[in-house]
């Protein structure tokens, strides 16, 4: 726990070590003065929480010092000494900062009451403060959601690298939030407030790749009937995001190599050199360094774009981030079509086992279906898609032989599944992939 700083400055030597005696029993740190030049001089080098002071002393008086530490050092809270005859004067040191005062002799029950009260409040303004600063680190990771180890270290990564204009490779399964990672980099730069363009490098044909990223001129092929800015001449000062990167043509990483080391394009048709000042971050669900080697991706290029490489991991290996993505998922969309859905806990026990092959992008989908579509206020694993009720059942596993009925199978089965759960119906339910009711009804059925 922190211990608080506190200085006591008095010109009779007793109260200082009354005082100081008093608060060092409860586990401060002490220092004395007996002046308020030698209480200046000891601020020089130590930092102080609280300062005790004197308001009549010969030299510098309790009010001029009170003006000097709120100048210095604002966060430090100072309480004045005063006896009964001097109260008017004391209140003068509350206008120029002071916390309060205490009149002589000082009773040191209310005493430590008084430095406690000021502890507590600068407690809580220090937990205000960080709590703004967490608040402004979640705004600046907007919709990026995470307390994986792996998580926190990639953010700190960002917020290392983004204040610069390096360019930055992200690998990462599809859905795994390339392109949100993408944001956080453009917003905690210094180019923010500029243009954020994205260009999906596998989502073009190769005969209009090149117009979408450096533009055309009039009549530059067929149909150009107006003169088109490619998306570095739209992103000018800003930052191009080109998702899919290992699906962008040879000739076109040419050309984009060039923008890097050079900064300069020329549009389709065009023999005007334009200056362009973008950062580039890109990213890919392959691997560019192995691409490189089979000679697919040119190898200049991938070094030139990763200057810093972000490597995002996949849901099934920040598994204790899937109750926290589950409930944003579902407070986001409950809100958005206005529904009041609960999860089972069953439920949140399948995406907890699940290996969720679209990473997170497929945990929202599907919350956002099972929202839609189940007609009760809980949804259940028999709510859900097929693939996460199998992943449900594939738990479970008995051997049968042949010569047995299929009645005799499925009981067999029902009750292996419920020895599974410890009875727990719900949840046997769930695996099997039926209804509560159903199973209720099959239990009657077979006496169990």
């Amino acid at each position: 726990m922190r211990k608080t700083h506190i200085l006591i400055v008095d010109d009779e030597v007793n109260i200082r070590k009354g005082l100081k005696d008093a608060l060092e029993s409860e586990g401060h740190l002490l220092d004395t003065a007996k002046s308020a030049e030698e209480a200046l001089t000891k601020c020089t080098t130590s930092v102080y929480d609280i300062i005790v002071s004197d308001l009549v002393m010969d030299g510098m008086d309790g009010i001029e010092l009170t003006k000097q530490i709120k100048r210095r050092y604002p966060a430090t809270e100072i309480i004045i000494l005063t006896a009964y005859g001097t109260i008017e004067t004391a209140v003068n040191a509350l206008k120029e900062g002071a916390f309060d005062y205490m009149t002589k002799p000082v009773e040191i029950k209310r005493f430590r009451s008084y430095i406690a009260k000021i502890i507590d409040r600068q407690r809580l303004i220090r937990e205000n403060r960080e709590l703004k600063k967490e608040l402004t680190r979640q705004n600046q990771f907007e919709n990026i959601l995470g307390q994986n180890d792996r998580i926190h270290e990639i953010m700190r990564i960002v917020e290392q690298a983004a204040p610069s204009d390096a360019t930055v490779l992200i690998e990462g399964e599809s859905g795994t939030g390339k392109e949100l990672f993408a944001r956080a980099v453009h917003r905690l730069s210094n180019r923010s407030s500029e243009p954020f363009i994205t260009m999906n490098c596998g989502a073009l044909p190769t005969s209009l790749f090149e117009s979408e990223l450096f533009g055309h001129e009039k009549g530059a092929f067929t149909n150009a009937h107006t003169r088109h800015q490619g998306c570095f001449e739209r992103a000018h000062g800003g930052t191009v995001f080109l998702d899919e990167i290992a699906e962008m043509p040879l000739q076109s990483q040419v050309d984009l190599l060039r923008i890097l080391e050079e900064g300069q394009l020329r549009r389709l048709g065009g023999t005007e050199e334009l200056t362009v000042d973008v950062r580039v971050i890109a990213a890919t669900n392959k691997d560019l360094a192995a691409l490189c080697r089979e000679g697919a991706f040119r190898e200049d290029l991938f070094f030139r774009l990763n200057i810093i490489h972000i490597t995002l991991p996949p849901l099934r290996n920040r598994p204790d981030d899937i109750p926290l993505l589950t409930q944003a998922f579902l407070d986001q969309y409950c809100g958005k079509y206005k529904r009041k859905k609960t999860l089972s806990q069953e439920t949140i026990d399948v995406f907890c086992r699940y290996e969720w092959p679209g990473n997170v992008r497929e945990l929202r989908n599907e919350i956002e279906s099972a929202i839609l579509l189940t007609p009760t206020d809980t949804i259940y694993p028999e709510d859900l898609h097929d693939e996460l009720r199998s992943a449900a059942a594939s738990d479970i596993n008995f051997s049968v032989s042949v010569g047995h009925s299929l009645k005799e199978v499925e009981k067999k089965l029902i009750l292996e599944t419920l020895n599974s759960t410890g009875g727990r119906r719900e949840k046997a339910a769930q695996i099997l992939g039926i209804s509560l009711r159903k199973l209720h009804y099959r239990l009657r059925e077979y006496g169990m």
